[in-house]
């Protein structure tokens, strides 16, 4: 199914979303749906994208800098039975590439990826990513510099704060492969 057990602290300095909320996770849910081998979820919280890749795959490394989050994370993980290593890292300070992940998660602050960690998507190029956003003007700038590589697959706008102008956006793009990359 598409709930998870999960757990994380109330005083956590970090958003979390609501993982009962079947109308988030459902979208997503087939949006993160791979049978590849290799899955890094970066910026991921406490492992709320991470556990739903995991069950497709046979590695899945979930990066995050705040400590909290992270032991959330490991928390869920094994409330779920799923093996996940999970990393304490700035994701612009990780070198995540050397994972050689076919599936990566970017589910990013408000305020963006950070600039570094967009440039070594543009240099490693995952064969697929999946953008989770909370601030589509934030996604919006950086998909221009994702288009140059990958296509856009999927894209659902979920309203999860009704009567509020904020939406997250699920978007699935996928690289593409021709000689003018």
């Amino acid at each position: 199914g598409f709930l998870t057990p999960m757990t994380w602290r109330h005083e956590a300095p970090y958003p979390a979303p609501v993982p009962t909320r079947s109308e988030y996770r459902a979208p997503a849910n087939g949006m993160l749906h791979t049978t590849q081998p290799v899955n890094s979820d970066l910026y991921c919280g406490s492992g709320f994208f991470s556990i739903d890749l995991a069950s497709g795959a046979k590695r899945t490394v979930g990066v995050e800098m705040v400590p909290d989050a992270i032991r959330d994370a490991k928390v869920n993980a094994e409330l779920n039975e799923t093996e996940i290593e999970f990393v304490e890292a700035k994701t612009e300070d990780f070198d995540w590439g050397t994972y050689n992940a076919d599936v990566v998660i970017l589910d990013p602050p408000r305020s963006g990826m950070h600039d570094k960690a967009l440039a070594d998507v543009m240099r490693i190029q995952p064969e697929t990513i999946v953008y989770i956003s909370c601030n589509y003007k934030n996604f919006a700038r950086e998909l221009v510099q994702l288009q140059e590589i990958y296509d856009v697959e999927t894209i659902r706008a979920i309203d999860m704060f009704p009567h509020t102008p904020h939406v997250e956006l699920v978007t699935r793009l996928q690289k593409r492969h021709n000689e003018n990359i």
